[in-house]
């Protein structure tokens, strides 16, 4: 964890709910009450959780449905690929914050690199899209070739769950899950593949 400094005296501070306090000169607030940059180093922190929680959602699902192998972590790996890669693909995404995070990622997790996922991005094309596209206009194979009774299972919500916030992360857009498992029903309903 980034280590956050005391506005006041400069020491480490204590992180505790919303607040923090400083075991040197006893100040304390709300995390609004840092500086900025104390602000935007648990911001990034936060996001890069989020981002590692939401590729173990997509493996844990694709697991519990598939069992544990090495196939089933590489279909993993590609579905977090894909949702990173779709989530950068407009230019506007590919700030400084995602690329730093992107990197921080992939230095901790070597199936892949940042850089490797920013040009697949700036290609334009969702990497594994294929497979995994689940827009209205699109739907990848992994999906289409899901049996009805798998719409509604809880490794379904488990992994539409991680992709969701896999985009998220860089997106910054926020009810993902119920958007994504909308398109899946409603393409899957419509006969669609």
């Amino acid at each position: 964890m980034a280590t956050i400094y005391c506005p006041n005296c400069g020491s480490p501070v204590m992180l505790r709910g919303d607040g923090w306090e400083c075991g040197w000169c006893g100040d304390f607030g709300d995390i609004s009450s840092l500086s900025r940059p104390e602000r935007e180093k648990l911001r990034a922190e936060l996001a890069a959780e989020v981002l590692e929680q939401g590729v173990v959602s997509i493996v844990e699902g694709v697991q519990a449905r598939y069992g544990e192998s090495d196939e089933t972590l590489t279909l993993s790996c590609k579905l977090a690929l894909y949702g990173m890669t779709e989530a950068l693909i407009p230019e506007e995404r590919q700030t400084p914050r995602n690329l730093h995070l992107l990197k921080a990622f992939f230095e901790r997790h070597t199936f892949c690199t940042a850089a490797e996922v920013l040009g697949a991005a700036q290609s334009g094309e969702a990497a594994f899209g294929d497979m995994f596209s689940l827009t209205g206009e699109r739907l990848g194979s992994f999906w289409a070739e899901l049996p009805p009774e798998d719409l509604r299972g809880g490794w379904l919500d488990t992994v539409v769950d991680g992709l969701s916030a896999v985009e998220g992360v860089f997106t910054g857009e926020e009810g993902l899950k119920q958007r994504l498992l909308a398109i899946l029903e409603d393409t899957r309903r419509r006969g669609h593949k």
